[in-house]
């Protein structure tokens, strides 16, 4: 008589008990390891602003502090808010008018890219004015300044520009190359490091300065202001505090700038005497006074020579008489106005100090660029390769096929 086989029975039965453990075990770590992250650090938000013939600044939201890097075409440029970050800030340049360039997105180790992700720049306009749009962030403690974020300024029929916030809470946004129209209402938004943004309204009036900002409030906080009489006109100002030392906004040193009648400004004690002097081939001297809110400006009263320049300002205290002096070096290139103008197009350059450890400080400012339509829509994060979903079905089904053929 034969002898049934019961061993290959007890086997099939265990594979088919492990085959069906496996298969759930294999089903919930696929859930539970499915690269999440990468959701996290998905671009949101994605903005391209200053826009240029040659440059164009590019920010972007992430839900989890996260590493990134932006490529246009083969340029990899660097964030300039350093190590991780919810919110990224990059700025391109030596681009050439009337070109498309396409970027991808690197974060969290992750490169996110679409056919959206493209930009065209536009042809060469020439600077219509030097006025600067500046003002200062606040915490919401109203107290003490923010030491970083982006501004963006919307004003109505104009690109979007934008801004880093310095580490004293300054910012500044030039406006030479739109054009503002009088007395209007434009939006501006501070997105702070956290990811949490500001709104704020605003008089075009109103842009040196812009009123103080405090994080947290819809409104220009009022409380700082002060109203004095100048040229019999009431105006609001800010007030300089004496706590703050003298100092230059623009230029900062070893600035590049593509003006060359540029606009110097700071803050100095209040109706002080301001001694300036720029060395270059021919040197220039003058004497100003700060305001009674203790800002001043300066533009010299000829095109200053392309190439290397320093300036030495020098704030005579009215009360005390102390003088404070700063030096400055920077570079004027050629502007479009003068025959050895040779670059791609034109631009103003803003200088404002960087977060952290950035890798340069220029801010440029756009050309404005009326039609030009840029969009973004971000591709859905890769979240792995096809070979452990196959597994769920595959080892699963010859397990089973084993069991069924021992059992049998």
């Amino acid at each position: 008589m034969k002898q049934e086989a019961h061993f290959p029975t007890i086997l099939g039965l265990v594979l088919l008990i492990a085959s069906i453990i496996g298969t759930v075990y294999l089903t919930s770590q696929r859930t539970t390891l499915s690269p999440k992250a990468s959701g996290d650090c998905q671009p949101a938000n994605i903005k391209v602003t200053n826009l240029t013939s040659a440059t164009f600044d590019l920010s972007f939201t992430t839900s989890s502090l996260c590493l990134a890097t932006l490529k246009v075409n083969d340029n990899t440029y660097q964030n300039k808010f350093s190590g991780s970050s919810l919110i990224h800030y990059f700025q391109i340049s030596n681009l050439t008018e009337n070109t498309e360039y396409k970027y991808s997105i690197i974060a969290g180790g992750q490169t996110f890219a679409d056919t959206g992700y493209q930009i065209k720049t536009p042809g060469s306009i020439s600077s219509s004015s030097s006025s600067i749009a500046w003002g200062r962030v606040y915490n919401k403690d109203g107290k003490t300044p923010t030491t970083s974020g982006i501004i963006y300024l919307n004003i109505p029929e104009a690109e979007e520009l934008s801004s880093l916030i310095n580490s004293q809470g300054y910012w500044n946004i030039s406006l030479a190359n739109i054009s503002v129209p009088s007395n209007i209402e434009e939006s501006i938004t501070v997105l702070s490091s956290d990811g949490s943004s500001t709104q704020v309204k605003n008089q075009t009036s109103s842009h040196s300065p812009v009123g103080d900002i405090i994080i947290g409030q819809n409104t220009i906080n009022p409380i700082s202001k002060t109203t004095v009489l100048e040229n019999n006109l009431l105006l609001t100002v800010t007030p300089y505090s004496s706590n703050e030392p003298f100092d230059i906004f623009n230029p900062k040193d070893n600035d590049t700038i593509f003006s060359q009648k540029p606009e110097f400004f700071g803050k100095a004690p209040s109706d002080s005497q301001i001694k300036i002097k720029v060395e270059s081939p021919v040197v220039i001297d003058d004497l100003i006074n700060s305001s009674s809110d203790g800002q001043w400006q300066w533009t010299p009263s000829s095109d200053l020579s392309v190439g290397d320049h320093t300036i030495t300002v020098t704030a005579i205290d009215p009360t005390t008489q102390k003088e404070t002096t700063i030096i400055r070096h920077f570079t004027v290139l050629a502007s479009e106005n003068n025959p050895e103008f040779t670059a791609s197009g034109s631009a103003t350059i803003i200088i404002t100090p960087t977060i952290g450890a950035a890798t340069t400080d220029t801010i440029v400012t756009p050309t404005q660029m009326p039609n030009t339509t840029i969009t973004s829509s971000p591709t859905p994060p890769v979240t792995g390769n096809l070979f452990p979903t196959s597994l769920l079905f595959v080892i699963p089904l010859l397990a089973i096929s084993l069991s069924l053929y021992l059992l049998k």
